[in-house]
């Protein structure tokens, strides 16, 4: 009994020192920098000496720094063996993380240390719905679980550093001091930014890293050697851009003399370069000056103002009649559309107080301001309740069958009384009524629980809205989507979507502010594993329950539609691997076609038509398929103290299928085209095994 007594003091004094070792690294690396996260080792370390598992003869370091307010936080695992590997040694890293209470996230992912080799590491790629204060990790080795390597949830990160006084994230690459861009960033909209800054090492390695930041803010000196040194991560940060990131280039001259660089590093023009940028050039070039001076609350007027301008293109500084304030920012940068994101030339350099603050006001005036929050380009928040949730719902799928209801219950009453009454009476049997009542109540509620199970089915439903920028030239694809799923008999295996897509949930609102309601559904716990792709074992999909997610991806792309030329007009092959109901095709001339049915691999002659008349088809069933509450529901917007209002129908996707058929944003150009589709292209649904039903799906392309 002593001995135990001991062992247990011994434990507990042992699991104190581990978290306050691992506090005090968290501190330390936290007060160095505006990340957020930090860094332990396991196991601890005693006197400043490092030691190794007894068990395995490993030790791990675990770091967690990054910043951004959600997405995908690469957690980078550090193995360090004493003596070479016998041979290769199979490991399963186990990250958890939770806001308080309960793990919230829980993933899980396979790595090996070599024979040979002394070291190794595993960049983990962990989503963070909710803010993190407690982290833990365990670690297998060769199917064993080593508990030197284990450790419990602790603290992650002390509270003075929490990202809610942080206004939006930012990565600065090759930006030195001088530049004064830190300081830029103290006031843009109203509050100072969380900055990370990345120099001398390789940019990360996937797009998902970038997945928490809202802009990355380069030169094109440092971008073009970064292109040339590490072109495939180089790729990787493109991809982010165009799923809808942020891409701002300072110094790009007085006269914006090196737009044509920036356009040759992120290859999307090889026009001839010019001495000097006039306004005319820049706008034939696509870049375009948004406005700062009334730069509208709309989603779909502020995305006008990429694809059209305004303002007379001159190069003076155009200003209100009624003030000296200028109507755009062609003093202080121009931007254009690169995907679904934008990508921002700033004059600069900027060298005084009055430089910084009159860019950071111009920045706050413009679109660029919302473009830099998270939750407004997603138009969801994955830690709050989404007041949108219900107008996606499938139809006639996880409500109540009133009607059936009323029948089977009028059914009921007529039976159990006159009928009943009037038979046992002529049998002259009546005190069977005590035996015959209760159990036509027990028969009348078991086929009603039997109706509502059969009448939703015991699979699993899934109503999607896509939307897909495909650039034929680039050959690459950003897709964003929105599921709704219904689950009769919630799948064993859970879920599976690529190694290439992000996942968000959208979480449904409580009319009544139920704080505890909302807490409970984006704390709950979830399960993912790596193993090539994302598999979203546990938490993910719940029986009887809607549930929605946002998906976005952006990858390389071979799918197409091929245009050639024809004696009789314009003939169209489609290869994007889907059928197309409807399709608009604009070509080199600007002349209009319009079709519909054409299959997957299969060609047809285009059919002339006017804008108007492709627009009005366009605008129909984009109308048709436009998000509705439920009949009997009530529509609320409305900000309040539990549930905020992020908007899904302002987020980047529907504003760009808002833009589509809208008098607003004429964004038609030549050489573009609309497809609407039956399936998602290369959307994946999470299961092989799935009904889809009221879906829409549009692709936009550029060839």
């Amino acid at each position: 009994m002593t001995c135990n007594h001991h062992a247990l003091l011994s434990r507990s004094k042992t699991l104190a020192i581990v978290s306050a070792m691992v506090i005090a690294w968290i501190t330390v690396s936290s007060s160095l920098l505006a990340d957020s996260g930090g860094m332990f080792e396991l196991p601890f370390s005693q006197n400043n000496k490092a030691r190794y598992s007894k068990q395995s003869g490993l030790r791990v370091r675990v770091k967690t720094t990054w910043i951004g307010e959600h997405g995908y936080r690469p957690v980078v695992f550090t193995l360090k063996s004493q003596t070479p590997a016998p041979a290769d040694v199979q490991l399963t890293i186990r990250f958890f993380a939770s806001k308080g209470g309960d793990t919230v996230i829980d993933v899980e992912q396979d790595c090996q240390l070599l024979a040979g080799d002394t070291s190794t590491s595993l960049t983990m790629l962990v989503p963070e719905y909710v803010e993190w204060r407690y982290v833990g990790c365990e670690m297998w080795v060769d199917g064993v679980k080593d508990n030197e390597l284990s450790i419990d949830l602790v603290q992650h990160a002390p509270s003075s550093v929490s990202r809610g006084g942080h206004n939006f994230s930012a990565i600065l690459v090759g930006i030195d001091s001088s530049m004064l861009v830190p300081q830029l960033l103290q006031d843009v909209r109203g509050a100072p930014a969380e900055i990370h800054f990345w120099n001398n090492r390789p940019l990360p390695a996937k797009w998902l890293d970038y997945s928490s930041f809202d802009v990355v803010i380069t030169t094109v000196a440092a971008l073009n050697s970064i292109k040339e040194l590490q072109p495939e991560r180089f790729a990787e940060l493109l991809l982010w851009i165009r799923s809808g990131g942020n891409l701002w280039f300072m110094n790009s001259g007085e006269s914006y003399q090196l737009v044509p660089e920036i356009e040759t590093v992120i290859e999307v023009t090889s026009d001839p370069v010019s001495s000097k940028m006039t306004s005319e050039a820049l706008f034939e070039r696509g870049w375009r000056f948004p406005r700062v001076d009334n730069p509208g609350t709309d989603a779909i007027e502020k995305l006008s103002q990429l694809q059209t301008q305004e303002s007379s293109p001159n190069d003076e500084t155009i200003e209100n009649e009624d003030s000296s304030t200028p109507v755009d920012s062609r003093h202080w940068f121009t931007s254009r559309q690169y995907g679904m994101g934008t990508v921002t030339a700033f004059t600069g350099p900027f060298i005084d107080r009055v430089d910084v603050e009159g860019t950071s006001w111009a920045i706050t005036q413009s679109l660029l301001s919302d473009r830099l929050s998270w939750t407004r380009r997603h138009g969801n928040n994955p830690d709050e309740g989404n007041q949108n949730f219900n107008d996606w719902l499938i139809p006639e799928v996880g409500t109540a069958p009133v009607t059936a209801f009323q029948v089977l219950l009028t059914l009921f009453v007529l039976g159990i009384g006159p009928a009943n009454y009037i038979f046992l009476k002529r049998r002259e049997q009546l005190p069977y009524l005590l035996f015959t009542v209760p159990a036509a109540a027990v028969g009348t509620i078991l086929l009603l629980l039997v109706y509502s199970f059969v009448s939703d089915g015991f699979g699993v439903i899934v109503r999607a809205r896509s939307f897909t920028l495909l650039d034929q030239n680039s050959r690459t694809a950003a897709s964003w989507a929105r599921l709704s799923y219904y689950a009769g008999i919630a799948p064993a295996e859970g879920l599976e979507v690529p190694a290439t897509t992000v996942v968000y949930p959208i979480l449904p609102s409580s009319r009544a502010g139920n704080r505890r309601l909302i807490r409970s559904y984006a704390q709950q716990r979830r399960v993912l594993h790596w193993n090539g792709s994302q598999k979203l074992s546990e938490g993910w999909l719940a029986s009887r329950t809607p549930t929605q997610y946002l998906t976005i991806s952006s990858r390389e792309s071979q799918k197409q539609i091929e245009f050639q030329a024809v004696e009789d007009g314009l003939q169209a092959k489609n290869q994007l691997g889907v059928n197309i109901h409807t399709l608009v095709v604009v070509d080199a001339e600007g002349r209009f076609y319009l079709a519909e049915d054409l299959p997957n691999n299969e060609s047809l002659l285009l059919p002339p038509s006017t804008q108007v008349q492709a627009i009005t088809k366009l605008r129909k069933l984009f109308s048709d398929q436009l998000p509705q509450f439920p009949a009997g529901t009530v529509e609320s917007l409305t900000a309040s103290e539990d549930i905020l209002s992020y908007p899904l129908p302002q987020n980047l996707m529907e504003t760009q299928l808002a833009a589509i058929s809208s008098a607003v944003s004429p964004g038609w150009s030549p050489r573009s085209y609309v497809a609407i589709t039956d399936r998602g292209m290369d959307l994946s649904l999470g299961l092989e095994d799935i009904s889809e039903v009221g879906s829409f799906h549009v692709i936009r392309g550029d060839w």
